[in-house]
């Protein structure tokens, strides 16, 4: 090719050209954290595309005139090739190196010990084994035969989709209403993936900030000091895209929790594998944000595609003439500045018939009308795509706006497992007891509850349950919904954190004041004669308060001593409440129930033991009072009262039971009858269990991260058949008395 024709040098000019244009375009859109390796790679796949588009022209114009001869195919060729090159060579291998280990080009290429690897290893062993056999001569025919069936299936797919799937795709999108149907179905995953990144970015973020804490001072080396300092300017830029996705406020600075055993300090030897290591960390932080960065953009961009299709649904439901008669003024903008009239007689936009005019002006028709517009819209976004999950998800069957349990699909909610049944149809769950409604809930959604021991529900926040950790994770309390989501951090101070077995809402010393008791209880080696019971004022939690910024409160401590120099392991408390505490005066009476491990000849390791204590105002060194009660149980996790006091619940690792308590009996006296086991699941270390705000059902969650929240709906009937039983057998055993 000459370039000094008009013809060469248009073509060079034009490469170019594209080129820069190109190289502009990728710098502008390119995130800053990306590599020179993977934006020239880009570069180099975008530009080919677009010479793509400067070269057909050409080529038909040289074909047309009889020009070079020798430069399209040279330059199809060189296309052809150098896309291979990229599709099946660079791009796999750049998309790897991306998200490899290792703090040098050189380390991260040693890394790639990935599938495609091995297959281009084998691929050339293959060629060069056909090349000495038969040579160029006979490999040459099997790779045009190969490419020529390879073209012919691409093109039968390509011709299959471009003469159906297309034109359908095309025909689908004009009606918003399909479309939207669509889009709701796979916001459900999307969510739900969205979701599980940012949590595999937080988790991983947290471990990388711990490695980074307990690094050692006391030890220098050069790789080591650089792989530390390349973890934490990535952990850095993690944390303020984790910041950026979940739209939070930066939050405190990050402290080891209680219990952490801090890593021994470095040795020579250790250099090499510590290196390795933090290679791993610092590869799993990039491909946690990489992961997470690419579904959230993918839910941000279904939200604005699920949003404009509703703003034209509702256009298209809404004519001009309707929309302005039912809602508008008297006149239009038509968009160019001039005022479009609709309201005179056979003007434009008029109707046709005088009693369409006569109707679209009654205010009632108009008002109603708009009133179900309205309602029909917001059901709809509320179904299908709330916009903010603070408030949690709804507990309502989407087609009869029944509560929903375990064993019936429906589709299209978000945040509840599909899998669910109306509570009126009477059928529960295999294994459910009647009058049970089992509801599968979201999982706790903050990885900061990693060992949850107990719950409860708050009596001045709606849809609150505050939960606590076990053992070496800090005084902190965490505020939870049904749904799982985090919602509130509560940091007590004054209290220590030993072992927090089990938390209760109840009364206090001052009326009308809802008071947080913490049961610092916990003795799995029975060594603690003594455990304390902190108490302290249950604060409000406004709505849309930042979850990371700590609520600190100020407990009083009581120190509690068994009698008789006794040493008990425990996990469930309770705090006596409701109508029945106050006839008896126990209201704020504490109760704990040891745990055992079925060891019935020893006091200490039976378990079912029931305690007592009654806290004065100010803290105080107590001493726990024997009750003769013993339940018939071992291994109790958690127990709760309802508010007002009529049922008691204490759970085990493997089932739940539930007495019965009549205004007219103590809890004692309550606790000495026959309980009624009740539903529960099969839990990995079931721990903790609240009745609700109502005391109309109960929520049950276990230890680990993510835990699921299990909702157990109790039923008027079954609660009004147990009471009446319970009230029959306390009427039994006063005419025993008299008599």
């Amino acid at each position: 090719m000459d370039v000094t024709t008009p013809r060469g040098a248009s073509l060079v000019l034009g490469a170019v050209l594209v080129f820069l244009l190109t190289w502009v375009a990728l710098h502008h859109f390119t995130q800053r954290e990306v590599g020179w390796f993977a934006f020239l790679g880009s570069l180099t796949g975008f530009s080919l595309s677009f010479l793509i588009i400067l070269l057909v022209p050409y080529d038909i114009s040289q074909t047309l005139s009889g020009g070079d001869k020798v430069l399209m195919p040279f330059s199809w060729d060189m296309m052809y090739w150098a896309s291979f090159l990229l599709c099946w060579v660079t791009y796999p291998l750049l998309s790897e190196y991306e998200a490899a280990s290792g703090f040098t080009v050189a380390g991260r290429l040693m890394s790639l010990r990935s599938t495609w690897c091995g297959l281009y290893v084998a691929g050339t062993v293959l060629l060069l084994l056909c090349l000495v056999v038969g040579g160029f001569s006979v490999l040459a025919p099997w790779c045009l035969a190969m490419a020529n069936a390879w073209a012919l299936l691409v093109s039968s797919l390509l011709m299959a989709y471009g003469l159906v799937a297309v034109p359908r795709q095309f025909w689908r999108q004009a009606s918003p209403s399909f479309e939207l149907k669509r889009l709701y179905c796979s916001a459900v995953a999307l969510d739900e993936a969205r979701l599980g990144t940012q949590y595999e970015l937080q988790d991983t973020i947290a471990e990388a900030r711990l490695e980074t804490a307990q690094r050692s001072a006391q030890f220098w080396d050069p790789s080591l000091e650089r792989a530390f300092a390349l973890l934490q300017l990535t952990m850095e830029e993690c944390e303020l895209l984790h910041l950026e996705l979940t739209n939070g406020v930066p939050g405190r600075p990050h402290q080891p929790a209680c219990g952490s055993t801090p890593r021994r300090l470095e040795q020579a030897e250790d250099v090499a594998p510590r290196v390795d290591y933090l290679a791993q960390l610092h590869g799993a932080l990039r491909q946690a944000s990489i992961e997470a960065r690419r579904t959230a953009c993918r839910w941000e961009e279904l939200i604005n595609r699920c949003l404009l299709l509703e703003d034209i649904e509702v256009r298209i439901f809404f004519p001009r003439f309707w929309k302005h008669r039912l809602f508008g003024p008297g006149a239009l903008y038509d968009g160019t500045g001039a005022r479009e009239s609709l309201g005179g007689p056979g003007g434009p936009g008029a109707p046709q018939f005088p009693c369409e005019l006569r109707l679209c002006q009654l205010p009632v028709l108009r008002t109603a009308w708009h009133k179900l517009v309205v309602l029909w819209l917001s059901i709809l976004r509320r179904w299908k795509l709330p916009r903010q999950r603070q408030d949690g998800p709804s507990n309502e069957c989407p087609m009869c706006r029944r509560q929903m349990l375990k064993d019936c699909r429906t589709e299209g909610s978000l945040f509840i497992q599909r899998n669910t049944k109306c509570l009126d149809s009477g059928v529960g769950e295999k294994g459910l007891e009647k009058g049970f409604e089992c509801l599968d809930l979201e999982k706790v959604s903050t990885s900061q509850v990693d060992e949850c021991s107990g719950l409860a529900a708050s009596k001045l926040n709606d849809d609150l349950y505050w939960v606590n950790n076990d053992s070496g994770a800090g005084p902190v309390l965490y505020g939870i919904r049904k749904n799982g989501q985090h919602v509130a951090r509560l940091r007590v101070s004054g209290a220590g954190a030993n072992d927090w077995e089990d938390i209760a809402i109840g009364p206090g010393p001052t009326k009308g004041k809802s008071y947080i008791y913490v049961a610092d209880v916990g003795d799995n080696y029975r060594k603690r004669g003594t455990v304390q019971i902190y108490r302290m004022e249950e604060p409000k939690v406004e709505r849309g308060r930042n979850r990371n910024d700590d609520i600190r409160v100020s407990a009083v401590r009581f120190d509690v001593t068994y009698p008789n120099n006794m040493k008990y392991d425990c996990e469930s408390i309770f705090i006596d409440k409701g109508k029945g505490a106050r006839k008896a005066g126990t209201e704020g009476r504490v109760y704990l129930i040891t745990k055992g491990d079925n060891r019935a000849s020893d006091p200490q390791w039976r378990g079912g033991d029931v305690f007592y204590v009654d806290l004065p105002r100010e803290s105080a060194s107590l001493s726990w009072q024997a009750t003769s009660t013993r339940l018939n149980l071992v291994l109790a996790t958690g127990a709760d009262i309802t508010p007002r006091g009529n049922l008691i619940a204490v759970r085990t690792y493997g089932e739940i039971q539930i007495w019965p308590r009549p205004c007219e009996w103590s809890v004692e006296e309550a606790l000495s009858k026959q309980p009624c086991g009740v539903a529960s699941k099969n839990e990995q270390q079931g721990e903790a269990i609240a009745f609700g705000k109502d005391g109309d059902h109960y929520i049950t969650v276990s230890e680990g991260k993510y835990p699921k929240v299990w909702y157990f709906g109790m039923t008027q009937r079954f609660q009004k058949d147990m009471m009446d039983k319970a009230k029959a057998e306390a009427k039994a055993m006063e005419a025993q008395k008299v008599a």
